[in-house]
């Protein structure tokens, strides 16, 4: 199931960061090679540290993604657990829209606390 949303998602992910690498001033890395660092320095300490707040901001749109996906996780869940989609829809299709709406608040919550932990990455990348 983990690759599955994996798949579904990738191309969001690679669509914001593909589009941050093409902006990026080619000076930078080229000042750090003419001082003497390695391509993997350069990696490091030059073009990732540029592209951290692209690549927090699609982990976060591929998190929320997976969170709402529900027709991959309907055909792939194992039969011993039951994630949180599932229950939602589950619970409002036999009728019990109060169960379902409780269910989804807390699948909202996690996804809420997952994307400020990302936001606070982001905003400390920032600072550097």
């Amino acid at each position: 199931m983990i690759i599955a949303h994996t798949v579904l998602v990738t191309a969001f992910a690679y669509q914001s960061v593909s589009a941050a690498i093409t902006r990026l001033d080619p000076a930078y890395e080229q000042a750090a090679a003419s001082l003497g660092a390695g391509p993997a320095r350069v990696l490091w300490r030059v073009r990732l540290p540029l592209l951290l707040p692209s690549l927090t901001a699609a982990a976060g749109l591929c998190f929320a993604l997976s969170m709402g996906e529900l027709s991959a996780t309907m055909m792939l869940y194992p039969p011993d657990w039951t994630p949180l989609p599932v229950l939602v829809y589950a619970a409002t299709d036999r009728g019990a829209l109060f169960t379902g709406s409780a269910i989804a608040v807390v699948l909202m919550a996690a996804t809420l606390l997952v994307l400020l932990a990302v936001s606070r990455i982001r905003t400390r990348a920032s600072y550097r």
